[in-house]
């Protein structure tokens, strides 16, 4: 498992420019549309504006992007943790930026590119650790940047950030080969690589590392009574400690604040089937088995399987040799397991088992039963002798038998879509979401595959490396590229993506161009946008990365979790209840605007609230999808305040009193802004009571008039009375208790309430400093603008 440093730096380079070329190569013409264009998907768009804004975020000194806030889905806070952190890219999208004025697409195609071929030598360095010879590595590691998993996730960034993933599992065989405290280290810190690069695999890989730690004690157990190994084992932990709350620290909060947890049915929706596992990808396909594809294609490629397939017969056929009757009977009952589960899954495609009797589907989940039990074995009998590398292949065949039945997810299902054949629970999904609980932030179970296919093309590479030392020594140096060529060829062919998809091209859409968006932008200080339609996912994401950028706050966006309000927003736009999306856009602080895409078709087939006569321009799809009026929709409840050909921006009108009023904003604009000013206007005498997040405030009040405070009025007090007059000048700042109060992800509320339930208005409502200035987190590094005008 030892080789040169030097040479295998060398080669490392090389490969990561080979890697670099066969992803263009296989992708093409992909990369001839990198300025100016995406893939024709609505997640490019999202990951290129998240991409941006953090690299602009660290241009600006936060470097570490302590705030975890990003302008969208405001007033929740830690919405940039709401999908991975993607750190790494932005640091590289930064220097980029500062280095040359490019375009944020170039910028994030090439960012895609680097991190997408830097794991070729990241699998180069795991293969090579495994005493794999440069060929068979070189092979492996190309082979991990073009597999299918990646080319059909070529859109975005959330496959192609896998290259910490190797360097995991390499520090982790070489501390538990070795015993060394730095490759102890080494791997916790590329664990925390993996985690602010792309959180799912990180946490697959937490999962799996146990199992793979187990067959080294199985085969060297004597490992456990070792001080070194303790020692070593100790600073992994401490290195680990100390990177968890270097960026890390938002997700823990997240998750304990419960802002973004998945419920089981969503999972379930994005399980795998196991013979998608066999679906081909691209436009070669020798076969087409009745599965349903998954989010990403799991297929290993043909090469790879007859490679796998080779390296399970080498390895029965070395362990009868050795005689090692139990390894043979544990690989045996994972066989026999595998070959029972995939029996009965064609006992059902066959009809012989019938899904509608508990009886047939109790057979599926004890062959679910029998598989798992038999992986987790597999990992615990170890052959006399064995090898560093041959625990670890051992590891991760057990950890590719569990991966893969929890790759299907809570329902374990059969058959394309709209045409199953068979579904069962999956007792295995259910026991590990109770046994894991950060499971419950991830939604999308297919990527557990992921896991499948790394241990395959690891067996794979091994097994070449066989073949190839079993080639005297002077034919070595033709018969390598003899046979990794034509293989390698061989896996690419299978990995091209079918036309339509390497083909399909979405322009960027110039709405930061439009004179009114123009004119907004040029405003001071910035307002809260509400853009309409909302919920198209597409749209969101060119929205995001063409028009909201980093000015202004935005209250819904595309991401990969909806907070409540959120969700409440849109589905009241989605309805078209015009008042009611007053009523809830009323709240906010900063004061929103609403921004309506007249350009942009939206579903009219089942509105809640009846649409007004003539808000129906022209239907895009009979029945269904429209192109609509804004200006006649929000007519009751908006001014239009300036349109161009495109882009409509309405003003809200005042909402009529009522008996409670509730102020939204978010955590740091509190902090930033802690002095709150409004006017209150009721009947003479209404007792009016103040709360921020349930809690009573002390105020302070004023007379409208401008003068000095209130004559008897009580500084401490939570509560007041309307003056003769009707009308109170309210000014307060939030205290040490109530800033410690504010909300870690949910928004903070501040609710004026008359004790009587006499209708109260609450007018010309602002947070501003200390200083008397309204901080805007949306500029650069907390830049003061203008305080909001002071107009009841």
């Amino acid at each position: 498992m030892r080789s040169r440093p030097a040479a295998n730096a060398l080669a490392g380079a090389a490969l990561f420019l080979a890697a670099a070329a066969l992803v263009v190569a296989v992708t093409w013409p992909w990369a001839a549309h990198w300025r100016g264009a995406f893939l024709d998907h609505w997640d490019p768009p999202f990951h290129a504006w998240k991409l941006e804004f953090m690299a602009r975020r660290i241009l600006a000194g936060d470097v570490l992007l302590r705030s975890g806030n990003a302008n969208m889905l405001y007033p929740h806070s830690g919405t940039l943790y709401y999908e991975a952190l993607q750190y790494p890219p932005a640091l590289f999208a930064a220097a980029l930026f500062g280095l040359a004025p490019m375009p944020p697409e170039l910028v994030y195609h090439v960012a895609l590119l680097v991190f997408w071929a830097l794991s070729a030598p990241c699998m180069f360095f795991l293969l090579r650790t495994l005493g794999c010879g440069l060929a068979a590595a070189s092979f492996g590691s190309l082979a991990f940047c073009i597999l299918p998993w990646r080319t059909s996730y070529a859109p975005e960034f959330q496959m192609e950030l896998a290259f910490a993933l190797p360097l995991f599992f390499a520090f982790l065989a070489r501390f538990l080969r070795d015993r060394r405290a730095a490759d102890a280290a080494l791997c916790a810190l590329s664990w925390w690589l993996l985690a602010v690069s792309e959180l799912y695999e990180a946490v697959f890989a937490a999962m799996a590392a146990p199992v793979v730690a187990a067959a080294f004690f199985a085969r060297e157990p004597r490992m456990l009574r070792e001080r070194r190994f303790w020692r070593g084992a100790l600073a992994g932990a401490a290195a680990g400690a100390a990177s968890l709350f270097v960026l890390l620290q938002p997700y823990l909060t997240q998750r304990g604040a419960g802002a973004v947890l998945r419920p089981l049915k969503e999972t379930a929706v994005h399980g795998a089937q196991p013979f998608s596992y066999l679906l081909p990808w691209g436009d070669l396909a020798p076969w087409k088995p009745n599965a349903r594809p998954a989010e990403l294609s799991l297929y290993p490629t043909l090469a790879v399987l007859l490679l796998c397939l080779g390296a399970a017969a080498w390895r029965t056929a070395a362990l009868r040799r050795g005689r090692a009757r139990a390894a043979l009977c544990a690989h045996a009952a994972a066989a026999g397991a595998a070959v029972l589960f995939a029996l009965v899954c064609l006992a059902f495609h066959a009809g012989a088992l019938d899904p509608a009797r508990a009886e047939d589907r109790a057979v599926w989940r004890v062959a679910a039963r029998a598989l798992a039990f038999a992986s987790a074995a597999l990992a615990l009998v170890a052959a006399r002798g064995e090898s560093p590398r041959g625990a670890f292949l051992r590891g991760m065949g057990a950890v590719a038998g569990l991966a893969f039945l929890l790759s299907l997810g809570p329902v374990m299902s059969l058959g394309e879509d709209f045409r199953l054949v068979a579904r069962a629970f999956n007792p295995v999904s259910f026991f590990c979401h109770r046994v894991f609980p950060f499971l419950s932030g991830f939604r999308v179970a297919a990527r557990f595959g992921v896991l499948v296919l790394f241990a395959a093309l690891c067996a794979a590479s091994v097994f070449l490396d066989r073949l190839l030392a079993a080639v005297p020594p002077r034919r070595r140096a033709w018969a390598a590229p003899a046979l990794v060529v034509p293989l390698l060829a061989c896996v690419a062919a299978e990995a091209v993506p079918p036309r339509a998809v390497r083909t399909a091209f979405r322009p960027v859409d110039p709405q930061r161009a439009s004179p009114a968006i123009e004119r907004l932008a040029a405003e001071r200080p910035a307002r809260t946008v509400a853009a309409l339609p909302m919920g198209p996912r597409d749209a969101e994401g060119a929205r995001m990365f063409s028009l909201l950028k980093g000015d202004w706050f935005s209250v819904y966006a595309w991401g990969g979790f909806f907070p409540p309000w959120s969700v409440r927003v849109q589905e009241l736009a989605s309805r078209f209840d015009a008042e009611g999306l007053r009523h809830e856009l009323a709240k906010l602080f900063p004061e929103a605007l609403v921004v309506a895409d007249a350009a942009e078709p939206v579903r009219i087939d089942r509105p809640a609230a009846p649409l007004p006569p003539g808000a129906v321009l022209r239907e895009t799809e009979p029945g269904r999808v429209a192109l609509v009026d804004w200006e006649t929709i929000l007519a009751p409840v908006a001014a239009l305040r300036d349109r161009d050909g495109r882009f409509l921006l309405f003003d809200l009108k005042p909402e009529p009193p009522a008996p409670e009023v509730e102020k939204l904003f978010r955590s740091d604009v509190a902090r930033m802004n802690p002095v709150v000013r409004a006017v209150v206007e009721a009947a003479p005498g209404t007792a009016v009571s103040v709360s921020l997040n349930g809690r009573a405030v002390p105020l302070s009040m004023r007379n409208p008039s401008g003068g000095g405070p209130l004559a008897g009025a009580d500084r401490t007090a939570s509560a007041f009375a309307m003056p003769d007059g009707g009308a109170k000048d309210l000014s307060f700042a939030f205290g040490p208790d109530a800033l410690r109060a504010l909300e870690k992800a949910a928004p903070d509320s501040l609710v004026f309430r008359s004790e009587d339930g006499t209708p109260i208005s609450v007018r010309s409502f602002r947070l501003e400093g200390r200083d008397g200035v309204y901080h805007d987190p949306c500029a650069p590094h907390g830049a003061v603008r203008a305080t909001p005008p002071r107009t009841p």
